[in-house]
């Protein structure tokens, strides 16, 4: 959640800079099956570990815990009792010690640009073989990543997986992206489950999410067998499993009312095909359905609406992004361009939507993005109304 609120944030605040924000990633090429034994244990023996301790943790794959610290970043390995060096065994132990130690080294390369956070920058991020990247420029994030496959190919003998390798920008369009030869550019940005558009909005992904709670439905209390259940034992089933499909990936979304009321129309539309209200007689057809979604409405009542939930789940984000110690993406985007700086931005780019999230001029169609922490104000009343 940290690296997809990171990379929705730095373009957003692209956008504040005149488009100034990309975003690079890939994948690491048949990562846990290519770890070689003799390079993990020359690392170790380089970094002051005993021979046995080395021997016992990478051919004999006994079960000993070592932890690694070096230039502030700390690495467990261990945990490990049968299998070999291949596959998912040694996921979280010695892939992780590979891409701490390949970006350490590529961050000592002086051709490495980041996106500028007040007085430092942000540069990389990983989660388990997928490596993340953020500048000011597509040709900069694609940089970025190709110094990170060289050091991974001279130091791990390891390169990025092909096909894998997409950037985009928060200008958009393809036209200035030619020169990016090998790398595929995508509006809707594909980050470890969830879509992030090149304008950091969430709309493609609460599409995404909107259909996964559909499959959910359709599959549990909705299906033949389910449909044979009592009503009450399949309005729990959607609270359990219908709902989470929105709340898994909901943290980062730019909270409006618009979202708020899609949210509950989807609620409502759901607990319809479940809820049924026998029609009574001389009842015209607008006054039944009228009866019958008010009977829905109440359902959705008792049950905590949709946009209440999501809401809750934004301001809670929020606040574990301002309370956190660790230096992430999210926690320094969020602690270095605040909602008050934003709208001053705005404002001295002579926008007419300070406090919208627009900060060109009205020339651009459609209303404004709502940014993240505009999104959270909105969130925040919402929760306190219900």
């Amino acid at each position: 959640m940290d690296i997809v609120s990171g990379v929705s944030l730095s373009l957003e605040r692209g956008k504040d800079r005149r488009n100034a924000a990309a975003s690079a990633q890939s994948d690491i090429a048949k990562f846990y099956d290519s770890i070689s034994p003799m390079l993990i244990s020359q690392w170790m023996l380089k970094h002051g570990y005993p021979p046995w301790l080395v021997a016992s943790s990478v051919f004999f794959q006994l079960c000993v815990s070592v932890r690694v610290d070096q230039d502030g970043c700390s690495v467990a390995v261990g945990g490990r009792s049968t299998g070999t060096m291949t596959g998912t065994r040694v996921a979280g132990c010695f892939g992780e010690c590979i891409v701490y130690d390949v970006i350490r080294e590529a961050m000592r390369d002086a051709q490495i640009a980041g996106f500028e956070v007040c007085a430092s920058q942000i540069v990389f991020a990983s989660w388990v073989d997928n490596l993340f990247t953020v500048a000011s420029s597509p040709a900069a994030a694609v940089a970025n990543m190709r110094i990170l496959e060289e050091k991974l190919n001279q130091r791990w003998n390891l390169k990025l997986k092909s096909g894998s390798q997409l950037f985009t920008s928060a200008c958009g369009g393809k036209s200035c992206y030619a020169h990016v030869r090998g790398w595929k550019y995508v509006s809707n940005y594909p980050v470890l489950g969830c879509v992030v558009k090149c304008d950091g909005s969430c709309g493609p992904d609460v599409r995404m999410a909107e259909q996964s709670c559909w499959r959910r439905f359709w599959s549990g209390s909705g299906s033949k067998l389910g449909r044979r259940l009592p009503t009450d034992v399949r309005l729990r089933d959607v609270v359990r499993t219908v709902r989470p499909g929105l709340g898994f990936k909901c943290g980062w979304w730019q909270y409006n009312k618009t979202l708020g009321s899609r949210l509950d129309k989807l609620q409502r539309k759901i607990v319809s095909c479940i809820v049924r209200v026998p029609p009574l007689a001389h009842e015209s057809p607008e006054e039944y359905n009228r009866r019958r979604m008010r009977v829905v409405a109440r359902h959705c009542q008792s049950m905590k609406q949709w946009s209440c939930f999501v809401a809750d789940r934004i301001v809670s984000w929020y606040g574990h992004c301002k309370r956190a110690h660790l230096q992430s993406w999210a926690t320094e985007l969020l602690a270095a361009s605040h909602r008050e700086f934003l709208i001053s931005r705005r404002i001295e780019c002579g926008s007419r939507s300070a406090y919208g999230g627009r900060t060109d001029t009205r020339s651009e169609r459609g209303p404004p993005m709502t940014r993240f922490e505009d999104g959270v104000e909105e969130a925040r009343e919402a929760t306190a109304i219900f």
